[in-house]
C-alpha cells in the first residue's frame, strides 16, 4: 500500500482481502488521500502491470463493489489536488 495512508507498507495477506480492508491494516486513508481515485496495479499475464479503478468512496457508501486482492496486488492512494490560495 503505497501513497497517501497513514502507515505505507508491505502487508501480508493471510487470508482473502479487499482494498478496503488492506487500507485498514494501513491505517486507512489520511486527511490528503483521494478516496475516489485508487488505483490497484495488478501484473498481468504479458508481463505489463495494469490498473484497476477502485472508488473507496462508493464502496463504503454501498454504492460500488470492493476489489479482491491478489498476490502482488500494489494498492496506490494519490492525494488531492487543491489550489493554493495566493
Amino acid at each position: 500500500v503505497v501513497g497517501d495512508v497513514t502507515t505505507p507498507g508491505i502487508y501480508e495477506m493471510t487470508r482473502r482481502m479487499t482494498v478496503n480492508e488492506a487500507l485498514a491494516k494501513a491505517g486507512d486513508v489520511n486527511r490528503y488521500g483521494d478516496m475516489k481515485n485508487i488505483n490497484v496495479l495488478r501484473m498481468q499475464p504479458n508481463g505489463q502491470t495494469a490498473p484497476i479503478a477502485v472508488n473507496i468512496h462508493e464502496v463504503r457508501r454501498g454504492k460500488a463493489q470492493d476489489v479482491f486482492l491478489i498476490p502482488g496486488d500494489t494498492i496506490v492512494v494519490p492525494g488531492n489536488k487543491f489550489k493554493t490560495i495566493e
